[in-house]
């Protein structure tokens, strides 16, 4: 199931310049917007949220309408869970209809004030929903399913709830909000160690052949997008080529993002302390992960530890430190707290 979902996630990419069209024309028109409405003392209206919004739904159309043809899908399923439990695609099918919702129920509650209501944005979220299913169903771009609308609207409801988190004006009391964001980031930091040591624990021929076929989507996605024609023979020898750097490059960028998280885990516990010490202790932990997981890998899961893996690792610890620290100024120009 996961590798049906990361492949259909990727694919969503090529809607993104689209998205960004629509951004841009609606940023124009908001930026001309609000030059009058100061002119006239008014409240500007916030572009990045109103232009977010209309991107994530023009990228949302993209993906359920106008990526079909017209009358290639036709059919109504009114039962309630009928498409979970049949095979690992159907599956992969209702997690992705979750996380198609879940940035549009954030940016409903960002762009639109009334929406930052439950019952509101959740009700949009249905609404949504349902007028998709329904301009599907009538121009046979897609099946008309129960189901879709309940995950779709499961999708926008945690979007809300995100949005809550993160944006909220109703997070007044710094306490709650700092445990808030200090559970966010314990879960998200658990969450990437138990997938570093979950991969580690399979065997080498498992995690080649997944790595094989990672490699070879890569490689013909991009033989298709730049029409290149490689034949068999060749995609196979390049493929054999990138199957081991995709496996580096995979383990810098897990001990990358994974020392991001520590850098702003440990801002939260000392928001006076400077970042370069934060960047140092990231690192730190990054790499003693980085040996223990080696360490496992040579001798409880009977596959090879290597020194050049945990520099790898290092590496990219590094790189994420680095990239922690420029978001962390950046995020404090923005608030006007720079020196």
């Amino acid at each position: 199931m996961g590798e049906y979902i990361i492949r259909d996630m990727a694919s969503v990419f090529r809607y993104l310049p689209y998205g960004l069209v629509v951004g841009i024309v609606v940023a124009i028109i908001l930026s001309a917007v609000n030059d009058r409405r100061v002119r006239r003392h008014k409240k500007p209206i916030s572009v990045a949220a109103v232009t977010s919004f209309f991107m994530y739904t023009a990228i949302i159309l993209l993906i359920t309408f106008f990526s079909r043809e017209s009358g290639s899908r036709r059919g109504v399923d009114l039962e309630l869970f009928s498409t979970w439990g049949i095979n690992a695609r159907n599956n992969a099918y209702v997690v992705e209809n979750v996380l198609l919702f879940i940035p549009y129920g954030f940016v409903c509650a960002w762009a639109i004030r009334a929406a930052r209501k439950f019952w509101v944005c959740a009700g949009l979220g249905l609404f949504s929903s349902i007028a998709i299913e329904c301009l599907q169903l009538a121009t046979g771009r897609g099946y008309f399913q129960i189901d879709d609308i309940l995950t779709n609207f499961l999708g926008a409801v945690l979007g809300y709830i995100l949005f809550r988190c993160v944006l909220s004006e109703g997070r007044t009391e710094p306490k709650r909000a700092k445990l808030v964001y200090i559970i966010l980031a314990v879960l998200a930091m658990a969450a990437m160690i138990l997938g570093i040591f979950a991969f580690s624990s399979e065997s080498a021929a498992d995690s080649n052949a997944f790595s094989m076929r990672a490699a070879s989507f890569v490689v013909r996605t991009v033989d298709q997008w730049l029409h290149i024609g490689l034949d068999s023979g060749e995609a196979s020898t390049v493929i054999q080529f990138m199957n081991p750097l995709l496996r580096k490059l995979a383990h810098a960028s897990e001990y990358a993002a994974l020392a991001v998280v520590f850098g702003f885990g440990y801002q939260l516990m000392k928001q006076r302390r400077a970042k370069v010490v934060n960047f140092f202790y990231a690192v730190i932990l990054c790499g003693f992960i980085a040996v223990l997981d080696e360490m496992l890998q040579k001798y409880v899961f009977s596959r090879t530890g290597r020194a050049l893996d945990i520099a790898i690792d290092i590496c990219g610890a590094i790189v994420g430190g680095c990239v922690y620290v420029f978001l962390s100024e950046l995020f404090d120009f923005l608030a006007g707290q720079e020196e």
